[in-house]
């Protein structure tokens, strides 16, 4: 049977209010209040592991036009994997032939260069949602260039009915019951302990 965000709260609810965390005379736990900790928790984990199930393989990211060096990101983009080897960051150049890597700058770094030829793409950035390409691309002989790539989707905030899809689903609660107590200036040392194993587990899970 599957596991539903739904099923999340309530588990949350017993734990914060096993814990003291609450606000209310009735020391009940705020249902609302919880669904909003675990969307955070959600992208915060999200943010920190490249987590199968948000991967998107996106085979046309972006296709050049010559003497244009930027592209917008697809809608459903939330941000670059880890780095697998170093300045490679998953995002590549197809020429009609072949796929080879483009190189990742960080922003500042790409902002120092200057494309005096169109030519064929090494390099990249992404900066607030957009794609950028050096050498600026040439035409490819007619053909253009096509971005293909893999990043992690942009993460939405879940429906009570849907199915919590991670891994280790605990996760979310160990780490929105973290985020809850430290906001509420209770830190909890079995909840920063329990919370580091859980996002261990994650992280072990996805190698």
């Amino acid at each position: 049977m599957p596991l539903r965000y739904s099923d999340l709260i309530d588990i949350m609810m017993q734990r914060a209010e096993r814990l003291g965390l609450t606000t209310t005379a009735e020391q009940k736990a705020d249902a609302a209040e919880l669904e909003v900790y675990v969307f955070q928790a959600l992208l915060h984990v999200t943010e920190v592991i490249d987590i199968p199930i948000y991967l998107q393989n996106n085979t046309e990211i972006a296709i050049t036009s010559s003497g244009h060096n930027t592209y917008p990101m697809p809608q459903d983009y939330g941000r670059l994997i880890a780095p697998r080897v170093q300045n490679r960051r998953g995002i590549y150049l197809y020429d009609t032939v072949r796929n080879v890597d483009l190189e990742y700058l960080d922003p500042n770094s790409f902002a120092r260069q200057s494309s005096l030829i169109n030519e064929r793409p090494t390099q990249f950035t992404v900066t607030q949602r957009t794609l950028w390409l050096y050498p600026t691309p040439d035409d490819n002989g007619t053909d253009n260039y096509t971005v293909r790539g893999l990043y992690v989707q942009r993460v939405e905030r879940p429906e009570l009915d849907d199915e919590v899809l991670l891994t280790y689903p605990t996760a979310l609660i160990d780490e929105a019951l973290f985020r809850l107590a430290s906001d509420m200036g209770r830190p909890i040392q079995a909840l920063a302990a329990t919370r580091t194993e859980a996002l261990t587990r994650l992280v072990n899970g996805n190698k």
